[in-house]
């Protein structure tokens, strides 16, 4: 198709560690596009009137305010709606984030693009997309991918969250309204939580970000610390279900993550091998073995706040489970099946 490598011409390039080049990645992008549209078009989405927005900016500034009213009965208002989001999902997330989604998780398109405008609108995923293209020749075009990629395996993460706990997308608004201000709440205070003389891994990356001299303080706050936002989400929904404040959950959660070395843990799965969509998933079981682990543990300190005896308890148990941490990282090199027993371990002595 369109001179693409055949199977045994990727084998060799694989073999030499050579990928695509420029004009294949182009065709890729392109017919990726043109199956997304198609896949949405077959579905209620474009009828979905959070995604009007969409179907406004496609046209020019100076019209959308004068005939925003027209627009929406556009004979086109389906296609275009389609298309735009075909494009915005597919240069945003890759050539891969919804195929991948949809086959893991067994869902429609629509859903996967859903999740994902979800993730966006929380975590202003286009506003800080547009900050980033902004930049362009001001710095290294390698450190503004780097960057734009950091935002985009947020909204991924983020996105997977929303389908894998299968909360309504298909009333995006409702959900958006619950955790928006939330969130912005929770994005404000991570240097509360995470400060740079405690974690040198954020020090390091908050002084390549200053060095840049692009960004404004609480820009550089923020990027250094978007990894640990992910399970902000999580932290909303447990201060819900332990009646606290998002404060103190957040709290506990951060101060859980030291205990637990939730860094090393995820440097340790990064660092395993992703040669196919199997170890990829099974890579991505073990860190939702993680996560779950953490928050499992953020949940049983809550709830022992004003029980002295379950308080001790749990902290004898934290102090096991700290304990075999350190017992595996004194191994050089750690694989799946250790890491994913060691999360069941876990997992076990906090239940």
């Amino acid at each position: 198709m369109e001179f693409l490598p055949n199977d045994a011409q990727i084998k060799e390039r694989d073999a030499k560690q050579q990928g695509l080049t420029n004009p294949e990645v182009a065709v890729l992008l392109a017919y990726s596009k043109i199956h997304l549209q198609s896949q949405l078009l077959e579905s209620d989405a474009p009828d979905d009137a959070h995604f009007l927005p969409v179907l406004t900016h496609y046209f020019p500034p100076a019209l959308q305010s004068r005939f925003q009213a027209t627009m929406q009965t556009h004979y086109l208002k389906r296609e275009i709606i389609a298309n735009q989001l075909a494009n915005r999902v597919v240069n945003r997330m890759g050539l891969s984030f919804v195929q991948r989604l949809t086959t893991e998780m067994n869902l429609p398109a629509a859903d996967v693009v859903r999740a994902y405008w979800v993730a966006s609108e929380l975590f202003d995923g286009e506003t800080r997309f547009a900050h980033l293209e902004a930049l362009d020749n001001r710095i290294h075009a390698d450190t503004q991918m780097q960057l734009m990629a950091s935002v985009a395996r947020l909204l991924n993460r983020v996105s997977r969250q929303l389908l894998r706990r299968q909360w309504p997308c298909d009333d995006m608004g409702l959900l958006i309204q619950h955790y928006r201000a939330p969130i912005a709440t929770l994005l404000s205070q991570l240097a509360t939580w995470l400060p740079s003389s405690e974690h040198a891994n954020i020090a390091d990356e908050e002084t390549r970000l200053q060095s840049l001299a692009v960004f404004e303080e609480h820009e550089v706050a923020l990027l250094a610390r978007l990894p640990f936002a992910e399970n902000l989400l999580a932290i909303v929904d447990l201060g819900s279900t332990q009646q606290c404040a998002i404060e103190a959950v957040a709290a506990a959660y951060f101060s859980l993550s030291n205990t637990l070395q939730m860094d090393w843990f995820y440097r340790a799965i990064a660092a395993l091998p992703r040669a196919n969509q199997w170890q990829n998933q099974a890579c991505l079981a073990v860190r939702e073995d993680v996560q779950q682990l953490h928050l499992l543990a953020t949940q049983k300190w809550l709830a022992s706040g004003q029980d002295e005896t379950a308080r001790e308890t749990l902290t004898q148990a934290l102090a096991n489970a700290a304990e075999q941490i350190r017992d595996m990282q004194h191994f050089e090199q750690t694989d799946l099946a250790m890491l994913s027993a060691l999360s069941r371990n876990l997992l076990r002595l906090l239940a």
